[in-house]
């Protein structure tokens, strides 16, 4: 059937201007990615890496000093590397940070002074086993001739945690006695420790065969076992710090 183009008139009612700018506007040209319908294309591989030549080494007696003086590490820092030679135990690493450590003190030849201060010694030993890197428990037991304390320093000792054991007998018996009493709890602790033994004689002491005897068979089951002179972690004339004193894990802060 024909089409009568006498109903379109109106409703195609352009005017020659209209046309015109249809005419004149640029035809919107499709990207390539809007009209591309075939596979993609396959990517140009990278260049090679570009190797650049090593730059000349300076000796550090050229370069310029710093502008200021570079500040000494902590001492806390200097005894916790591998390097420091004034150790008590060795670099603690992992879980061993949390062992329990055990001080035996041999107090036999010790001098106590007038000024003895339980609570001083207790914080000095527990400060010097901290700087070690270990945070465990922390145990000090104290040996010697029935002599060697008198009824109210034995009650201030038991108050700050110390544990007394009074013996008879000569120094050799004493020795004995020590390693029978700690090896007796040996066998009921459920994990290694570290053991300190203190001892105004530390060069005779390690000379016992007994001793040495006891060290190796502990440390055959994998305890730390060191010797050292009272001095080395005990200054007599010094004042309790409890700053230096973790509340959190140290026994003496709050006595």
């Amino acid at each position: 059937m024909p089409l009568d183009n006498s109903s379109f008139a109106g409703a195609l009612d352009i005017s020659d201007e209209t046309m015109s700018s249809l005419i004149r506007r640029p035809i919107r040209r499709h990207s390539a990615r809007e009209c591309k319908s075939g596979p993609s294309p396959v990517p140009m591989p990278a260049p090679p890496p570009v190797r650049m030549p090593a730059l000349p080494s300076i000796p550090r007696s050229s370069l310029p000093p710093p502008p200021f003086p570079w500040p000494p590490l902590p001492r806390v820092v200097l005894e916790n590397t591998d390097e420091t030679v004034s150790r008590l135990f060795p670099v603690p690493r992992g879980r061993q940070r949390i062992r329990k450590t055990y001080v035996l003190w041999d107090m036999s030849d010790y001098s106590i002074p007038e000024n003895f201060d339980p609570l001083s010694i207790g914080i000095q030993i527990h400060s010097a086993i901290t700087k070690e890197g270990y945070r465990g428990e922390l145990q000090i037991w104290l040996y010697g001739a029935e002599n060697t304390w008198s009824p109210e320093l034995i009650d201030q000792l038991e108050q700050v945690r110390f544990k007394v054991f009074p013996f008879k007998g000569v120094k050799r018996a004493r020795l004995d006695m020590i390693i029978m009493t700690f090896l007796t709890f040996v066998y009921m602790m459920d994990a290694p420790t570290n053991v300190l033994m203190l001892s105004s004689n530390k060069e005779e002491m390690e000379q016992e065969p007994k001793f040495s005897k006891c060290r190796k068979m502990l440390e055959d089951r994998g305890f730390c076992v060191v010797s050292a002179q009272p001095e080395t972690l005990i200054n007599q004339d010094a004042q309790p710090d409890h700053s230096a004193c973790d509340p959190s894990i140290c026994p003496y802060a709050q006595s």
